[in-house]
């Protein structure tokens, strides 16, 4: 399926499973324009791309910036890396925008014992629209 197939599938999914869809955000270039000039880097295309197309339902980079922005203090804390999603207990799911297939990392903050253990990863996805395509339980190849 296309890309624009895929964020179709992706609202009607939602709406699906939760009832209501947030509208498309009409202003979406503007605002992630925004948060990469205050996260310092540029979000892969996909990132940009399901922000535009599916909406803030699926990925809210404003909500996380502050958390992003703290992170980022930690000289340990790898670049270009968005944190995006709470798991709960300091977990937190993230983006590696280092990569442009943006894969999806779980990051274990419950793990840090002491300010200077580096932060644990686990992989979870090759890449973030896999990892929608997971969560929501679509189908099929995007392109």
């Amino acid at each position: 399926m296309t890309r624009k197939e895929f964020a179709r599938a992706l609202r009607k999914q939602f709406r699906r499973r939760r009832g209501h869809l947030n509208p498309l955000p009409e202003d979406a270039e503007e605002r992630l324009d925004a948060v990469e000039h205050r996260l310092g880097f540029t979000l892969p295309a996909d990132v940009r791309f399901i922000f535009t197309h599916a909406g803030e339902d699926f990925i809210a980079p404003e909500e996380s910036v502050e958390q992003n922005v703290r992170l980022r203090d930690d000289p340990q804390w790898p670049e270009r890396m968005l944190v995006f999603a709470e798991e709960g207990c300091g977990i937190w799911l993230c983006i590696d925008c280092n990569h442009e297939a943006a894969p999806v990392l779980r990051w274990r903050g419950d793990y840090i014992k002491d300010a200077a253990d580096p932060p644990i990863f686990e992989h979870v996805s090759p890449s973030f629209l896999d990892w929608l395509a997971g969560e929501w339980e679509l189908d099929g190849d995007v392109s």
